[in-house]
């Protein structure tokens, strides 16, 4: 069998020959290029907000958030993995009020490894991650993200009670998403009509940070918010999709153009398409298995003085609760979406929820 000669072959190399200063060539680089890392262990996409950010006498390389709007640390190691970095990243994240860190480093030690794996057992999520610098032929050397924080086994019972055994990242378990959809599927052409039987108004579904001031705030103070735009008024922004994108791209340079589409898409639809009667779900699964559903009364506000941050913000009337096992697992899979802020079109779960609701 003639061997194709057209494909070549991977060289490895010291991450120190491709990146000789930590902060000046690999931060520098990797904030440029952040959907690199994002896309490699599943947190696609994040937005860099700050980098050699001050906590204290210590810097954390870069604060990022991801697309529901929790902080995500990032701390860059080009040795092997050492205590301080580790001690480093458990102080940036209660510092920081951050929900998520990402460790780089070319070589993990195991008893690091260990101790990763306990803290997300008992609510950290830390991505473990080794850096590798490769090269084919003669191209520019170019970073290798491997994810070696091994997923946990966790156990539930489904709706006939039985016992189901799952392989789930920490993000996965806490909540249950798996699909992220594209610009098109955010699209108001892109949205099929309603069947004639099912009977409701436009649902739409927010998964927002995944902490206990934002499950309070939602429920307590009757709202949803965005807790990352940090746009400013955005009823100042020309309500159109790509005035949207241009002051996007003003406050994050560098936002590759897909990251670039998915928020401001999902922003857009907050403020514009999400109307006034519309439904309204929120599942935070992260604490308990419950599935509210509130009818939107009101039309954006911005809160400039929000202290935790969520500027923008829609007036609901909570309605009902209902446990997520009042749903089929196929319809359940209507709402497994990777955005923060969607319309629900599965009809299944649709169907469901309009029977509930009578």
């Amino acid at each position: 069998m003639k061997k194709p000669n057209n494909i070549s072959r991977i060289e490895f190399f010291p991450v120190r020959e491709a990146f000789r200063h930590e902060a000046l060539d690999f931060t520098e680089w990797l904030a440029e290029n952040i959907e690199a890392l994002a896309e490699r262990i599943g947190l696609f996409p994040l937005i860099v907000e700050e980098k050699e950010k001050q906590v204290g006498s210590f810097r954390a390389d870069l604060v990022c958030r991801d697309i529901h709007g929790n902080r995500v640390i990032i701390e860059n190691q080009l040795e092997r993995s050492d205590h301080k970095h580790l001690g480093q990243i458990l102080v940036y994240l209660t510092n920081l009020d951050a929900n998520t860190a990402v460790w780089i480093t070319p070589e993990v030690r195991p008893e690091h490894e260990t101790a990763i794996m306990a803290l997300n057992k008992v609510g950290y999520e830390i991505y473990l991650v080794k850096l590798e610098a490769i090269r084919v032929d003669t191209s520019a050397p170019a970073p290798l993200f491997t994810l070696i924080s091994k997923m946990r086994t966790v156990s539930k019972s489904n709706r006939s009670g039985k016992i189901e055994v799952e392989e789930l990242t920490p993000f996965e378990q806490e909540t249950e998403i798996e699909t992220i959809q594209s610009e098109a599927d955010l699209s108001e052409e892109n949205t099929p009509l309603l069947r004639d039987h099912v009977n409701l108004p436009p649902v739409w579904c927010i998964y927002p940070r995944r902490d206990q001031e934002t499950y309070q705030m939602f429920l307590d103070n009757q709202c949803i918010g965005l807790g990352f735009s940090n746009l400013g008024d955005l009823r100042k922004i020309e309500p159109d999709l790509e005035s949207f994108r241009d002051k996007w791209n003003k406050k994050h340079w560098f936002s590759p153009a897909a990251s670039t589409n998915t928020f401001t898409s999902m922003i857009y639809a907050f403020i514009h398409r999400a109307k006034v009667g519309d439904l309204v779900i929120y599942p935070p699964t992260w604490l308990e298995r419950k599935i509210y559903v509130g009818e939107i009364i009101g039309d954006y506000e911005f809160h400039k003085n929000q202290a935790n941050e969520y500027y923008d913000l829609r007036p609901v009337k909570w309605l009902a609760a209902f446990e997520r096992d009042d749903f089929s697992i196929e319809a359940l899979k209507g709402i497994r979406v990777n955005l923060a802020f969607f319309q629900v079109r599965k009809e299944i779960f649709l169907k469901e929820l309009e029977d509930l609701l009578k």
